[in-house]
């Protein structure tokens, strides 16, 4: 699992563009993990795991193509709701913030 400290998180997030700043503490983008954790099945107490890893995304520690990868191998999710997990993480928290991340990940 991917461990980091506040201090470390703080400082990269003090250096992002503010979209993915507003992305990283949005109500809705909480939510919208919380519903699609729940949505395939995932235990309760996963999902603020699972919350911080896209957090990681955001912070550019995470490069989107190995969160699918990491939900199996770290949280021994099938395949399947591995792949859908990623899939609406991109589609309803990744898209809207999509040029800043491509920048973030250059």
């Amino acid at each position: 699992m991917l461990k980091y400290t506040k201090e470390q998180l703080w400082d990269l997030y003090e250096k992002l563009p503010k979209d993915l700043q507003q992305a990283i503490f949005s109500p809705e983008n909480a939510e919208r993990i919380s519903q699609i954790c729940r949505g395939n099945k995932i235990e309760e107490k996963l999902i603020s795991e699972i919350a911080s890893y896209v957090g990681y995304i955001l912070l550019g520690l995470l490069p989107p193509a190995e969160f699918q990868e990491l939900l199996e191998k770290d949280f021994n999710l099938s395949p399947e709701k591995s792949k859908n997990i990623a899939r609406e993480v991109n589609r309803f928290i990744l898209f809207p913030v999509k040029a800043s991340l491509e920048s973030l990940y250059r």
